[in-house]
């Protein structure tokens, strides 16, 4: 036990020769320098630490102008969103627009198989497939690579 509160001893008084040495090197900042860099904040008024402090900017994310990247939104408040939105130009009528019209290709690509491929083609064709085209094929695609299985009912499809 003595050789080990004799090393702790040795090691605590390194420390404090460390610090010692390391107090030494710092100079301390002449007067001159030192109001160059850091104003003094008594001398200055309150209209000059307003100027030139930055405001705290707070940026609102609008749910349907920006992309949710999946996220999930509760139907009632998407139902809530959606019902405040009439202007069909605007961005977030087309989001959602959009939005539905993924939601539905991907809900059919994942629905079909040998039985129902006939009724799942209707259904996909009765979507807007002109404007969704890219989210039919990135769809389908998807799932073949999901399911090589199925790679036969995707081709047909």
């Amino acid at each position: 036990r003595s050789r080990s509160r004799s090393k702790s001893r040795r090691r605590s008084s390194s420390r404090e020769a460390c610090e010692r040495s390391r107090n030494v090197e710092r100079r301390p900042t002449p007067p001159a320098v030192a109001s160059k860099i850091i104003p003094d904040r008594e001398e200055e008024g309150d209209e000059v630490l307003l100027k030139n402090e930055k405001p705290a900017i707070r940026r609102t994310v609008d749910l349907l102008t920006s992309k949710t990247g999946g996220a999930y939104i509760p139907p009632a408040k998407l139902r809530m969103m959606q019902a405040e939105i009439t202007d069909k130009t605007s961005a977030a009528y087309q989001r959602i627009s959009w939005e539905a019209l993924k939601k539905s290709i991907h809900g059919y690509i994942n629905k079909v198989n040998v039985d129902n491929i006939g009724i799942i083609t209707r259904e996909l064709l009765r979507e807007n497939i002109v404007r969704g085209r890219g989210l039919l094929c990135r769809s389908i695609i998807q799932a073949q690579a999901a399911s090589p299985t199925f790679t036969h009912v995707y081709a047909a499809l």
